[in-house]
């Protein structure tokens, strides 16, 4: 069976929308300008900036105390769990690729405690043969490596694969 190489963020689940809801959620619960909302999700950087520099863009940008500083990254990565929802028809798709031979296998760069609770909370785990974190095995896409990673754990060759994502990250 072909191996199908899936990404998570954005692809699988809508992490864009996860992140704009929970900056809705943040600024309405601190009493902030709303018109806030959009410079906290480009601050989020769609999950692709070091977290340093996003916790440092929005311990300024929303006058954060240091307490709030030092966790505000746990905040984010909780309210994108919280808000975070199947892209359309996702679990249709990947029983469809299923049925025709695939093997769907999630590829995601992250850290294992955030990929792992998006994968499983979202019954996602049910659906695919398996997921490699970058986290895990230190290696990040689109380095090739850890395409191999992948189809060694999955069983299956990696020619003839396909890999389906948003981005080259």
């Amino acid at each position: 069976m072909p191996l199908l190489l899936l990404d998570l963020d954005n692809t699988l689940v809508d992490r864009a929308a996860a992140v704009r809801a929970w900056a809705a959620d943040y600024l309405a619960e601190r009493r902030a300008d709303s018109t806030l909302l959009e410079a906290v999700v480009a601050a989020d950087g769609d999950g692709l900036r070091p977290k340093p520099d996003v916790a440092a863009d929005l311990t300024a940008l929303l006058h954060l105390s240091a307490a709030e500083s030092a966790e505000i990254i746990v905040t984010l990565r909780a309210g994108v769990i919280q808000h975070l929802r199947l892209v359309a028809d996702a679990e249709a798709a990947l029983a469809l690729a299923r049925d025709h031979g695939w093997t769907p296998f999630i590829v995601t760069n992250g850290v294992v405690p955030q990929q792992d609770l998006k994968i499983t909370n979202l019954g996602l785990d049910a659906h695919v043969d398996g997921w490699v974190v970058s986290d895990v095995v230190g290696i990040r896409k689109p380095d090739p490596r850890i395409f191999t990673i992948a189809a060694e754990q999955a069983g299956a060759p990696l020619d003839g694969a396909v890999m389906i994502g948003d981005a080259h990250d």
